[in-house]
């Protein structure tokens, strides 16, 4: 049992606030306890993450009392602040409203101990008198109801009779009116108040140790409920759905008015929704304006609002969630401030005098819910259920989830803080693209936000006037939630993640013979301590009592399996290391989240000391600093974290409205002095010399941040000296410095990712289908392990991402058909600019392969130089689309894939990865799951070669690749066709075809058949057809010639004659949709001679110093051309039917066929390696051949029947294509081939025939069509040779009609010719003109 409170001293409910003495016995005794006599040495000189911090401190807090929090604004409410505050409510201390006994009741004895809870329930002060009556009728007869009424009414009616409104439809528009307020609002019933608070007594014991709440709090509230003559409005942060019960519950216990929830209509399910109705809540939209066709939908905004002020009219109180939903990161969500709008509007407008607000800050060991992650893996919310409830209550009975804490904040009046708006100087917002943009792109901050110039709103300074209510409102639902956010107390399990996270997740062991990698539990709870000391030196208090090292326990009791407990076997010491699953860390940052406002600031100045520090190390490699490379000025950091706490600001909340994020900064500065983690550097004389002397006690006078509220004339404005700093050397401060830029790290990873991710942007995109993309790409290097903080890749990151670079004016948004679609700015589009984005976040991010202490000297100057290199280098090269993480680390490396579509995709892999790692990161990456057809292509300036996806990397790259992490030598491989196929309906998939289409456009572009030139232009009309639509009449050129067309052909004929004919092939094409225009070129592409193939360089003599042959793969056999003053001529063709066989040793190659007369050719490659990949290339393409045979001639009869038109979609099913039917006939996909020829060939009992130079020549591969061998070389039985696929393409040209330019019949047509005309008889044409065409054709063919 872990004594984490001690309730029970005592009366059990009041616990004194002196802290110190069970930790002073820890820090004296259990240290000692807790460590082996043999690590005293190593313990005592091992140094703490938060010592240096806490032994300033330490003295004045072991005694010290906790900070009273809570207390409101003494700028905005000064009058507020003294009005309801005494001297004596700090002492009242701590209660635990769960705990009840006698004593909180009026009666004693037996009976009342054991009716405790239903004589305390009984005396709460719940009547009906205090709630209010005749809202319905009030509210529909109120003014603005009966207008809204009026004015719908007037909408239903036709135009003509606009004068005078039927009465009729203002009848059925006030029943409509009356039916949303029934379902709007709430009814409560004080009995089921106190049956629920009996039964919350009894749940609440049950799952939670302890419900804490601040008697003097609570005696604030009391008094200004019962004393002033004004409604109150409670402001909670949102955590939990328990939230609701919880307020109400409290109130209740000390007899306050149960308030009016404004509750999301997500709730308003059967049963549970009157519950709520009967305990206050009453239902709104979770956006107003529902209606089919997207406008404001006046009359429920008419009944909203009357409603409100009606409650507040009746002096109800209210209970709103800013946020407008639960946290889903632990952090406060961005305000929403509709429901708060409606409170100042019904104070405006003369409803009510006057509203006091009270912002609630709620802290909870671990939340009912347990955790978010579902939705953070970006899982839709489940809907809520009456059965999702019970499962809910059931599952909380079976666990404990600790202590809560609940800060009730000083209340302060609203009419207070809009009095004081209106004298205060309210500069006009700006944007963040105003803000950043020069300091991104320029390199220099805009000097006018810090020099006074803003803009100034207008002389009016009401409500009426809309900007400045706006901004008021916004500014006042930003003061709430960073109060309540301020007032939340710290939990032991905020403190015990944040630690595991952020200071020993990367650590080892002290000892190294454990192996580990974690934390002794004896040193996490003495940075347990320090930690506890530091946050309640920054005044917030913390949400437990007790010795350290039981809370520790109960917090990683509480953690479950998020943490990994392990014994060292040595005296039961512990090691504690947090889990490395994606869940797992999820869970921990969202509790460790609950610490981040309290190191925010700390951690931004770290951030931006760290860029400074970069990029002066930069500029002292160039010669433009000298030795004050390594010092910081005061004012550029504090300029450099002001701008960074902008870029964050969908993050968190650094300062509230009234308060500068400078003067916020300037007291960072000045802490991080006191604790010695930064020193002053003085003058000496010329030069600056740091000094180690530590900053004098008495500070001087802040930086030159004018105040709006000080004099004109006062000389304050004069400039000061500027002074410099620079970080300590000493172990413990940089351990410290380096804790606060974790801090912020994944915040920072996950920004620069969707930097990177941006420049796939390369179309509009619906924002959802973007977000998802990005959030799958982030979580895909979580998983992975290549991403530095998994945490980096949670939902709630990824969204803010996005609406930050809205915000920044990296994403421009328009709608479409009522979608949103994001496209790059214009401001973005250049790679150049793209690239500082990237590079201004990275400038803050700590490395993750870099040492974890500042570096000094050179070393910090070529850490800086690192960085830059790191970041111009991966981005300076044009890449579209980057999957690659920002920073490498020692085991990995960058690869650039060009796609056929000559996009760039940069992907990180391994040292020891092979080829078939990266085809499956890219069919992740494309969503594509069938990639068969292609390979990875190593191409230098004279030879390509395909990859063996079998093989490691490093075997195709220099020895450089594998050594240089920054990779001076850029690593690029090709993603090509490797297997072409003659018919595209082979390819089931379509971005998979779309590829094997951008692939042979790009070979078109480069085919030399001079004699099919007529082809060209038809398969111009194809592409543009395919890439462009239908042909529309237009002025001038509509397309690029060098597009489609290859260059000798613009230079035969020109430009001007490509474009003015291929219009009228394209135009003939009308009604053909993209996918069959695709179909139709890749058919005709695969006609042209050297486009369907592969080819390889080759000599004919062994010494030959270039290539002089050309060695063409292709499906149906292997062509030779042969080089002739640059131009290919053929020198032999062979079909696989005609190879007899096929031998290489080292270099030299050797083919026997038919054709040669009994001789053989003899060809030499560039090195034995490309013998073997020439060779493996053969026996694939064979092998698909051979299993694709049957497919290829069911497409090709079906063409012959349909009389040469499009092949029928029976075939071939493309599953993105909705169209498309099932059908008996499906051919199976390539997929299947490929893996079949791969399995065949991955057999060891037959090898391959080949031979190495140490072995005789003579071995040829030989086999029949049913062997599991290789087959390079088959004979093809007789049977099959009319129904050859390169036979029967012949027969469909001719029956197409081909041009009188296309090339001679190869020999092999007349190999088989007596054959075919043999077997006419056995070829099943039915009709007499079919009979007809076929002898046609024979004739021709014979001819």
């Amino acid at each position: 049992v872990y004594s984490v409170c001690a309730w029970s001293e005592g009366e059990g409910m009041d616990v004194g606030m002196v802290l110190g003495g069970q930790d002073s016995v820890l820090l004296a005794n259990s240290a000692d306890r807790l460590k082996h006599p043999y690590e005293e040495q190593d313990r005592s000189s091992s140094p703490s993450v938060l010592r240096s911090v806490t032994n300033t401190w330490k003295d004045g807090l072991l005694n010290r009392k906790r900070p009273f929090v809570g207390r409101c604004c003494h700028s905005c409410t000064p009058q507020s602040q003294e009005r309801l505050f005494n001297s004596s409510i700090p002492s009242l201390g701590l209660r635990n409203i769960i705990y009840i006994n006698e004593t909180h009741t009026r009666h004693r004895g037996w009976l009342a101990r054991r009716l405790s809870y239903i004589l305390f329930v009984l005396e709460r002060d719940v009547h009906k008198d205090m709630f209010a009556r005749n809202v319905v009728d009030n509210v529909l007869n109120s003014s603005k109801v009966q207008s809204a009424i009026e004015e719908v009414a007037s909408e239903a009616c036709p135009a003509d009779e606009e004068a005078r409104i039927d009465p009729k439809a203002v009848s059925k528009v006030r029943r409509k009116a009356r039916s949303f307020l029934q379902e709007m609002v709430a009814n409560i019933s004080p009995s089921l108040i106190r049956l629920t608070g009996w039964t919350l007594l009894k749940l609440f014991n049950g799952f939670f140790w302890s419900i804490q709440i601040h008697k003097g709090q609570l005696e604030m509230v009391k008094k200004a409920a019962t004393e002033h003559n004004a409604p109150l409005v409670f402001l909670p942060v949102h955590k939990s759905h328990i939230d609701y019960l919880l307020i109400t519950f409290i109130l209740f216990c000390h007899n306050i008015k149960a308030p009016h929830i404004a509750a999301g209509n997500n709730l308003n399910i059967p049963i549970f929704s009157t519950l709520i109705r009967k305990l206050g809540g009453f239902f709104i939209r979770r956006k107003l304006d529902e209606t089919p066709d997207g406008k404001k939908d006046v009359l429920y905004r008419s009944l909203l609002h009357s409603y409100t002020e009606e409650l507040l009219r009746q002096q109800q109180f209210l209970e709103v969630y800013l946020e407008g939903t639960r946290s889903r990161s632990g952090k406060p969500s961005p305000a929403r401030a509709g429901m708060l709008s409606i409170v100042v509007d019904a104070l405006c407008g003369g409803s009510i005098p006057d509203v006091l607000i009270v912002p609630v800050g709620i802290s909870y060991d671990r939340i009912i819910e347990g955790n978010y992650n579902s939705e953070q893996l970006g899982k839709p919310k489940k809907n809520e259920s009456l059965w999702g409830v019970a499962c809910g209550v059931f599952r909380m009975l079976r666990k404990n989830y600790g202590c809560v804490r609940v800060d009730f904040t000083q209340p302060f009046s609203l009419k207070e803080y809009l009095d004081t708006q209106r004298c205060r100087h309210l500069p006009a917002p700006l944007t963040l693209e105003q803000i950043l943009i020069p300091t991104i792109i320029a390199a220099r901050p805009n000097q006018a936000l810090f020099n006074g110039e803003e803009e100034e709103h207008p002389d009016s300074r009401e409500l009426s006037d809309e900007p400045w209510r706006r901004q008021v409102i916004a500014n006042l639902a930003k003061h709430v939630l960073f109060t309540a956010s301020k007032s939340s107390a710290i939990m032991s399990t905020h403190i015990v993640a944040c630690l595991l996270l952020y200071r020993h997740r990367q650590d080892s062991i002290n000892a190294p013979s454990l192996g580990e990698q974690g934390v002794l539990l004896s040193k996490l709870v003495e940075d347990f301590f320090n930690m506890k000391e530091e946050i309640l030196s920054r005044d917030f208090d913390l949400g437990f009592s007790g010795n350290s090292e039981d809370v520790v326990m109960h917090a990683l009791n509480l953690l479950g399996n998020c943490v990994n407990v392990t014994s060292t076997n040595r005296n039961t010491e512990f090691i504690i290391a947090p889990s490395n699953t994606v869940p797992a860390l999820f869970e921990l940052n969202f509790y460790s989240n609950g610490l981040f406002h309290v190191f925010i600031a700390d951690a931004i100045i770290a951030c931006s000391a760290l860029a400074l520090l970069r990029e002066q190390a930069v500029d002292s490699c160039e010669g433009e600093l000298g030795s004050s490379a390594n010092l910081l000025s005061q004012e550029r950091l504090i300029l450099r974290a002001a701008g960074l706490s902008h870029f964050l600001s969908n993050e968190v909340l650094v300062a509230i409205p009234c308060q500068t994020v400078y003067q916020v900064f300037q007291d960072a500065v000045t802490r991080l002095i006191q604790y010695g983690v930064l020193i002053v550097a003085e003058e000496d004389q010329e030069e600056l010399s740091p000094s180690e002397e530590p900053w004098p006690k008495k500070f001087p006078e802040p930086l030159s941040w004018r105040s709006d509220e000080e004099d004109e004339d006062s000389d304050f404005g004069e400039e000061q000296r500027d002074r410099y700093l620079k970080v300590s050397s000493s172990s413990e401060h940089q351990e410290f410095f380096t804790f606060l830029q974790r801090v912020l790290s994944p915040v920072l990873e996950a920004y620069s990712g969707a930097a990177i991710f941006v420049h796939s942007l390369l179309s509009p995109m619906a924002e959802r289908e973007y977000t998802q993309k990005l959030f799958k790409y982030l979580l895909t290097r979580t998983e992975k392990g290549v991403a530095a903080y998994g945490e980096s890749a949670t939902h709630y990151l990824v969204k803010n991402t996005v609406k930050t670079f809205k915000e920044l004016g990296v994403l421009k948004e328009h709608y479409e058909d009522g979608m949103c679609r994001l496209e790059l700015s214009t401001m973005f589009q250049p790679q150049a600019n793209r690239n500082k984005l990237l590079q201004y976040i990275l400038g803050f991010s700590l490395l993750h392969s870099s040492s974890h202490t500042l570096p000094k000297g050179h070393c910090r100057a070529v850490g800086a130089e690192q960085l830059k290199r790191q970041v111009l280098e991966s981005m300076a090269r044009g890449t579209q689309h980057i999957t690659a993480t920002a920073t490498m680390t020692d085991q990995t490396r960058a690869v650039c894939v060009v796609l056929p579509d000559k996009k760039q995709l940069e992907i990180t892999v391994g040292l020891k990865s092979q080829g078939h790692e990266i085809i499956s990161k890219l069919s992740e990456l494309l969503d594509i799951k069938d990639l068969h057809l292609f390979g990875l292509r190593l191409e230098s300036d004279t030879q390509h070669l395909f990859l063996d996806m079998e093989k490691k990397l490093s075997t195709y790259f220099p020895k450089t690749w594998k050594h240089d992490r920054l990779q001076q030598e850029r690593a690029v491989l090709h993603l090509s066709v490797q297997y072409y196929v003659g018919n595209g309906r082979l390819i089931v998939e379509e971005k998979v075809r779309n590829l094997y289409y951008a692939d042979l456009k790009d070979k078109v572009l480069k085919s030399q058949c001079y004699w099919q030139e007529g082809q060209y232009f038809q398969l111009a009309a194809y592409a543009l057809q395919a890439d462009l639509g239908d042909w529309m009449e237009e002025g001038g050129s509509y397309f690029n010639p060098r597009d489609y067309f290859p260059a000798w052909i613009l230079a035969k004929h020109g430009c001007d004659y490509v474009v003015q004919n291929t219009p009228v092939l394209h135009k003939e094409l009308r009604g053909v949709c993209t996918s069959d225009a695709v179909l139709l070129f890749i058919q005709e592409a695969c006609r042209i001679s050297d486009v369907p193939v592969i080819f390889y360089n080759m000599s004919k003599v062994k010494k030959e110093q270039r290539a002089s042959v050309l060695m063409g793969l292709t499906l149906s056999g292997l062509h030779v051309y042969e080089m002739v003053r640059g131009e290919q001529q053929l020198l032999y063709e062979f079909v696989w039917s005609s190879i007899d066989d096929i031998t290489f040793q080292g270099r030299r190659f050797e083919i026997r066929s038919d054709c040669l007369a009994g001789s053989k050719a003899v060809f030499y490659t560039p090195s034995a390696l490309h013998s073997q990949h020439l060779l493996k290339h053969m026996s694939d393409s064979h092998r698909l051949h051979l299993n694709t045979k049957l497919s290829v001639k069911q497409l090709q009869l079906s063409q012959l029947r349909a009389g040469g038109g499009h092949y029928r979609e029976v075939y071939i099913r493309d599953k993105t294509d909705p169209d498309t039917e099932d059908s008996e006939d499906e051919l199976p996909p390539l997929k299947s081939h490929l893996d079949k020829a791969r399995q065949v060939q991955a057999k060891p009992a037959k090898p391959v025939s080949s031979t190495s130079e140490n072995q005789p020549l003579g071995v040829s591969a030989k086999a029949n069509v049913d062997s599991d061998e290789i087959e390079l070389c088959v004979d093809e039985p007789e049977e099959m040779s009319v129904d050859d696929p390169e036979e029967i393409k012949c027969v469909t040209e001719l029956l197409e009609g081909v041009s009188v330019d296309g090339p001679l019949m190869p020999v092999s047509h007349w190999i088989d010719i007596t054959m075919e005309m043999k077997q006419v008889s056995c070829f099943k044409l039915n009709g007499k003109n079919n009979k007809m065409y076929f002898t046609v054709i024979l004739m021709a063919h014979i001819v």
